[in-house]
């Protein structure tokens, strides 16, 4: 009977563990798309947003203009290339802008 009482405890051990796992891994998912959103978010009200594309352009222009080793158009790693990797806005700002090319 004690062996029956047992096997019965830890069956019901077993579900509530398993219940247990299941939420655990719902809120994890549910955090990782909280994380997801704030780092999304955060980004939209970063400051250099809100700076006009002008102002952007002159930034590059100056980067560019202090490589000290020139670039190549071919090198995807430095020049307008590098900047017009960050974001779709900064790719918009230096591939429309001739000077730097």
């Amino acid at each position: 009977a004690e062996i029956s009482s047992l096997s019965s405890d830890l069956a019901s051990l077993r579900k509530l563990v398993d219940t247990r796992d299941a939420l655990l891994k719902q809120l994890k998912k549910t955090r990782a798309a909280f994380h997801q959103r704030q780092q999304l978010l955060a980004g939209s009200v970063s400051p250099l947003r809100r700076f006009p594309l002008e102002i952007l352009q002159q930034i590059f222009l100056m980067l560019i203009s202090d490589d000290i080793y020139g670039f190549s158009l071919l090198d995807s790693t430095g020049g307008p290339w590098a900047v017009s990797c960050v974001c779709t806005r900064w790719r918009a700002a230096s591939t429309q802008w001739s000077r730097l090319w």
